[in-house]
């Protein structure tokens, strides 16, 4: 993280980041229909959702860590159990 940059930007970050997301899935024929009946809200709860599983099957799935992660699988192993932990803190 840069010095210049301040915890409002490095949160709001990954937000924009889903919204570039969300606008091109509405960019898409096939999805601009279905992008009337779901909102942004609802999209991104669904994604926060699919993060926190993704996270759990990695933590609790050592083959499935080794797979994702190769040689680093315990370290960012840890680092998961950490970003869970603290999210549930909050």
């Amino acid at each position: 993280r840069s010095v210049d940059v301040t915890g409002v930007q490095t949160c709001a970050l990954p937000i924009f980041k889903l919204r570039d997301v969300w606008n091109k899935f509405c960019a898409v024929p096939v999805f601009s229909a279905i992008a009337k009946f779901i909102s942004f809200e609802i999209f991104s709860e669904w994604v926060r959702t699919a993060l926190a599983t993704a996270k759990e099957m990695l933590i609790k799935n050592e083959s499935l860590a080794q797979y994702v992660y190769g040689d680093n699988a315990t370290a960012e192993i840890e680092k998961l159990k950490k970003q869970v932990e603290a999210q549930k803190s909050e």
